[in-house]
């Protein structure tokens, strides 16, 4: 076993995150680049900014593939083991703004205006990032399930169960959200994308979390 090196800790605070809309829509963790393995590339420095996958050889896309493997690894393990206290963090938007997949994925409330700005991760927003899909033995990247965000399709009402909030009972006796509580989960749930991009690039994680196997 090997241990993840400098390289792979920089390499994996520098992925992106954008909104997913499939189903009800989620936040995910991505490769800033629609050319993953030629992003993997310019990383460790196979090829130039300009260049693409068809540019590179078998070999460079070889060493591409392991290490965008080991860097998907490791960003699963940070968010199945990473903490992040609550506080306000500069959060850097990595995703390039002229990139259509990206503008057309992102239909949050807010979108910053600058590449650096302020963000106050709550309490409330770290028991959500409980419900992250990150797995080890998964090649995909974290995410939250677009479909059942936190168990079932009626998210508003996990987000209300999760943070145990109180609702208060219809005409008929049944609980029933009020409009300011629907509202509040839908706003907690569309600034996961933030928390996620937070939690990437400010999380701590033990380096016993952080071997890497062989191949």
């Amino acid at each position: 076993m090997a241990l993840a090196t400098i390289l792979h800790g920089t390499v994996l605070r520098n992925l992106g995150a954008l909104w997913i809309p499939v189903e009800l829509g989620a936040p995910g963790i991505i490769e800033p680049d629609p050319e993953p393995l030629a992003w993997y590339g310019r990383q460790l420095g196979l090829i130039g900014e300009a260049q693409h996958e068809q540019d590179m050889s078998e070999a460079q896309i070889a060493q591409a593939i392991k290490f965008g493997t080991e860097v998907r690894l490791l960003a699963n393990r940070l968010f199945q083991h990473g903490t992040l206290a609550a506080g306000t963090y500069q959060v850097r938007n990595v995703m390039p703004a002229e990139l259509t997949f990206y503008e057309d994925m992102a239909p949050v409330p807010w979108m910053p205006d600058t590449d650096v700005f302020p963000f106050a991760v709550t309490p409330e927003h770290l028991r959500l990032l409980g419900w992250v899909d990150a797995y080890d033995e998964k090649p995909s990247l974290p995410c939250i399930d677009g479909k059942r965000p936190y168990g079932s399709s009626y998210y508003e009402a996990d987000i209300a169960r999760i943070l145990n909030w109180v609702i208060e009972p219809d005409e008929y006796g049944e609980p029933e959200m009020s409009r300011e509580q629907d509202e509040l989960a839908a706003k907690l749930h569309s600034e996961m994308l933030w928390v996620m991009m937070a939690f990437l690039q400010h999380a701590r994680l033990e380096r016993q979390f952080t071997d890497l196997p062989d191949q």
